[in-house]
């Protein structure tokens, strides 16, 4: 698993899920993008361009503008799907021609629009503010090439669609492929400038992305309107073959305001009904007094070698404890599964010397951090969050190791340094540590079960509104990722074979 790189990929992270979090969608996506490119080049799917470069150079000067117009509640004064489809062309390793560059072009693209990029953090309704500007409208008929693997791609989608509506089962929850294809239709129609698959493609997607941030199943209504969705695209995919582009017809719209409507009065049920620790799950999450815990992914080796490690590793479980109580509430089972984990390995070696920690084990608390990480961002950007059951396996190991033995090689290492005087020497408080640990354990209980997380303190209740404080920490990290990107930017610049 390659390690993200802290200035890079994880600042543009950060600013996706943050920018989603507080209602700052037009630039959110635009960092995914970024984002999504970059993740690509750790994973050795690309290569490093020099497109790339100009691209995230762009990016990073139009960036403080999109910071300004959030903080004065105004939408962005620039167009964004350009740099958009550009970022997910390159992700795909396809070659983009100099008039796709929106930099290049004489006149910058602005929107039209004069409605608010401010939303609450859990709006429900779909993004559809950003128009492309008519005075540099696209024609999509132009690229016949590029429009040929467009329809074939999107009939592909189409088809998995199909096969998700007459499937026989129920639906408990959204799958994977299905927030996939609606994600791949609206950014392929994006790029390929078809903009009636686009908007279609939006409502659906905001609204199945919906039911995940929800965990809601995929009702029968759903079902209904993903059926006239299909329909729908499918007259303008043919429309397409036949070398015609059509606008956003009645029915299409009518559609989209069905959706809307639906989607409204499920949310105005859901505020009555619903617990609110059903959402906002990121934002409970920076509510808690988690800093050592959410920088352990970074901190935790080399705090292994500090004086005070037993208080460093207390604090951990503390707050692991308390993270996983928190989560007892929402219907989240990897992140209730994968914090149960970490609170009660943290619970046991809470005591033990460092020495008797062994190396695989560091390794897997690192991969459990990151894991934490990634959930947090899935949940943020409205995915359905995994998690590895090979890394439940390595923790379940070491809460099975028998840290005993360890202990008591620990204390006769210690026995062993001290020099020889002519009274007995007093004990160290290592050793009486070391041994009252080996003494309160009995052999027989070195297999047994750990006991599971204590109870922490009552978690606060989830709040899925964003308030003025959360905004005022949207700006600050905005402006300090801003700067950290440009520095981490213009030292990969100059060399740019570093991707670690």
């Amino acid at each position: 698993m390659p390690s993200p790189t802290p200035c890079r990929r994880t600042s543009c992270a950060t600013a996706t899920w943050m920018g989603r979090m507080v209602g700052a969608k037009s630039s959110g996506e635009l960092a995914w993008s970024i984002e999504s490119m970059l993740n690509r080049v750790l994973d050795n799917t690309v290569t490093v361009e020099p497109v790339m470069l100009e691209l995230i150079s762009t990016v990073l000067s139009i960036y403080p503008q999109l910071v300004e117009n959030f903080a004065a509640r105004q939408s962005p004064t620039l167009e964004l799907r350009p740099y958009i489809a550009v970022a997910n062309a390159l992700a795909k390793g396809e070659a983009v021609s100099a008039a796709q560059l929106p930099w290049t072009q004489t006149q910058p693209q602005t929107t039209t629009t004069q409605t608010t990029d401010v939303q609450p953090a859990d709006s429900l309704l779909p993004d559809l503010t950003i128009q492309p500007a008519e005075q540099s409208e696209p024609n999509a008929m132009e690229d016949q090439e590029g429009l040929s693997i467009f329809v074939e791609e999107a009939e592909e989608h189409i088809d998995a669609l199909h096969a998700f509506i007459n499937s026989p089962d129920e639906h408990e929850e959204v799958p994977d492929h299905i927030i996939r294809a609606l994600h791949t239709l609206r950014g392929s129609a994006a790029m390929s400038h078809v903009d009636s698959i686009y908007r279609l493609a939006t409502t659906f997607e905001e609204e199945f992305k919906r039911l995940i941030r929800m965990h809601l199943p995929v009702s029968a209504a759903h079902i209904g309107f993903l059926e006239q969705f299909v329909q729908c695209v499918g007259t303008h995919l043919e429309a397409l073959e036949n070398g015609q582009i059509l606008p956003l017809e009645s029915y299409d719209l009518e559609l989209i305001d069905q959706v809307s409507r639906f989607t409204g009065q499920e949310s105005s049920d859901d505020s009555l009904d619903a617990q609110p620790a059903q959402a906002g799950i990121v934002s409970q999450l920076l509510s808690l007094e988690l800093d050592e815990l959410l920088d352990a992914e970074y901190e935790l080796e080399s705090r292994l070698t500090q004086p005070d490690l037993a208080d460093y590793l207390s604090l951990l479980s503390e707050q692991s404890q308390q993270l996983h109580q928190a989560t007892l509430s929402t219907p989240i089972t990897v992140l209730k599964q994968l914090t149960q984990y970490l609170a009660n390995v943290y619970y046991k070696i809470k005591d033990v010397p460092a020495a008797a920690i062994e190396a695989h084990h560091i390794d897997c608390l690192l991969n459990a951090h990151f894991a934490l990480t990634e959930i947090f961002d899935a949940l943020a950007a409205s995915q359905k969050p995994v998690l590895d059951i090979q890394l439940i396996e390595e923790l379940s190991d070491i809460l099975a190791h028998d840290f005993n033995v360890a202990c008591l090689d620990t204390v006769n290492a210690i026995e062993a340094e001290l020099e020889p005087e002519a009274e007995p020497a007093l004990e160290s408080d290592a050793m009486v540590e070391a041994e009252a640990m080996v003494k309160a354990t009995p052999e027989s209980e070195a297999t047994a079960d750990v006991p599971l997380a204590r109870p922490a303190a009552a978690a606060p209740v989830i709040d899925d509104q964003v308030d003025e404080e959360l905004l005022e920490i949207f700006m600050e990290e905005a402006e300090e990722l801003v700067n950290e990107i440009d520095q981490s930017f213009v030292a990969w610049q100059h060399n740019p074979s570093d991707i670690e």
